[in-house]
């Protein structure tokens, strides 16, 4: 599996964890330091063993019953507060 912080380009790999099963979800991590405050958008792909990629956008022929492209997730990095007592985001 693949994570991508920014525009879509520049993916790199993340660590899947658990034990794999045939069809199953699997749990997975990706350490990350954004380099400044703001918005990023994220994005994470699966590859599977023929190395095909996740698509990017939802194929219309499969609406809903085939959910299985990239959806992207928007967070916000805030300054580091000085004191916990300021404030505590997550």
């Amino acid at each position: 599996m693949q994570v991508c912080t920014g525009d879509g380009r520049g993916w790199r790999e993340g660590r899947l964890l658990e034990t794999e099963r045939p069809f199953a979800w699997r749990l997975w991590e990706y350490m990350w330091t954004p380099e400044e405050v703001g918005r990023y958008i994220l994005r994470c792909r699966a590859i599977d063993g023929a190395g095909c990629v996740q698509p990017e956008l939802p194929r219309s022929d499969c609406e809903s019953y085939a959910a299985n492209w990239i959806v992207p997730v928007e967070v916000t990095v805030v300054p580091e507060p000085q004191t916990y007592e300021e404030e505590f985001v997550i």
